[in-house]
Order: structure tokens, then sequence, then C-alpha cells
């Protein structure tokens, strides 16, 4: 049996499944950059803060690259002019 996976289009297009997407990677963000400042060093979190933020870029860089079919310097170039 062959299991086909729906195209991105079909998926995107569910207002739901956008909600639950979003919703996650809102939280995620919030979880990903709020730990830093509870580190009393501020140089420590200066250097945490800065390193989410650049593997943060690096998954939109992906995301854009895997999914919307952008050449990957391309979609770097878009997500670190933004």
């Amino acid at each position: 049996m062959v299991v086909v996976a729906p195209k991105i289009e079909e998926v995107w297009n569910n207002s739901k499944t956008r909600g639950v997407v979003w919703g996650a990677m809102t939280t995620l963000g919030g979880v990903g950059h709020t730990p830093p400042f509870l580190i009393p060093n501020f140089r420590a979190t200066f250097l945490l803060a800065f390193a989410v933020v650049l593997v943060e870029l690096g998954v939109i860089t992906w995301i854009r690259h895997r999914y919307m079919d952008t050449p990957v310097v391309s979609a770097g170039i878009q997500v670190f002019d933004q």
C-alpha cells in the first residue's frame, strides 16, 4: 500500500491547521526567547539569546527552502533582511 502525503497547499488552506501551526510556532518562539533572560550573567544571557535567534532564522530559512521552493541563498537573504 502506497501512502501519498497531501500537497502543502491542501493542508495550508485549512484554517484550523493554519491556526494550530501559527499558535505552535508562536509558543515555541516565546519559549525559546524567554529562558536566556533568566540567566543572571548579562554577557551569557545575550550570547545565548543571539544563538537562539540564529537558530530560529536558520529554521525559517530551511522552511522557506523546503516548502516554498526558494533557493537557500535567496531564502537566507529574505529572512535576514526582514
